[in-house]
């Protein structure tokens, strides 16, 4: 009975070491997919020319028509009102004096917020006031370019086409992107706010 038992009782164990084995590499499979699926739309998102859309400025209330501002390039925050990791990385963002990370190249900070404008208002209030801050009106922006993932930032440049590509996480993230190009063109030296 005890050998029964002892055989019963490996092939059980020898069972649950094979069902814990499936599911890591269940779980690493489905890594390797995300990341495979964000880097295709990353490289088809590069120089891709953002069109002109109407939003609604959260500031005044009023529609405006977004163009491409041949004069500066942009960083165009893309967010949703109902993503948890994009309320997070909002929240952080308020802490930010955004005019100090762009005097050195003349760029715009744009948070453009897809969904109930309601929640949209509320997450963005708080942001610095250099901040262009809009609400998607009648189309939303990931119906218009390649990007259904938020948060994302593209960096635009003065001709219109996205230059740079990342899902910042953090507001370290959205600042080191900044950095990062300044200092390729520029050498300058930016004070960490968060």
């Amino acid at each position: 009975m005890s050998s029964l038992l002892l055989a019963h009782l490996g092939i059980y164990v020898a069972i649950s070491i094979e069902a814990v084995i499936i599911c890591i590499l269940f779980v690493r499979i489905s890594k390797l997919e995300r990341i495979l699926r964000h880097g295709d739309l990353t490289l088809s998102i590069i120089g891709y020319e953002i069109p002109n859309f109407q939003a609604v400025n959260s500031r005044s209330g009023q529609i405006e028509w977004f163009t491409k501002l041949n004069e500066s390039s942009i960083y165009l925050l893309i967010v949703s009102g109902d993503c948890f990791m994009c309320q997070k990385l909002l929240h952080e963002l308020q802490r930010v004096k955004f005019s100090d990370f762009l005097v050195y190249d003349q760029s715009k900070f744009v948070v453009y917020c897809q969904g109930v404008e309601r929640g949209c208002d509320k997450l963005m209030s708080g942001l610095d006031s250099s901040v262009i801050t809009l609400i998607g009106h009648y189309q939303e922006l990931s119906n218009i370019i390649p990007n259904s993932t938020t948060p994302a930032l593209l960096e635009v440049d003065v001709s219109g086409r996205v230059i740079r590509h990342s899902y910042p996480l953090s507001a370290h993230d959205v600042l080191d992107s900044m950095q990062n190009k300044n200092l390729e063109g520029k050498s300058k030296e930016f004070k960490k706010i968060v």
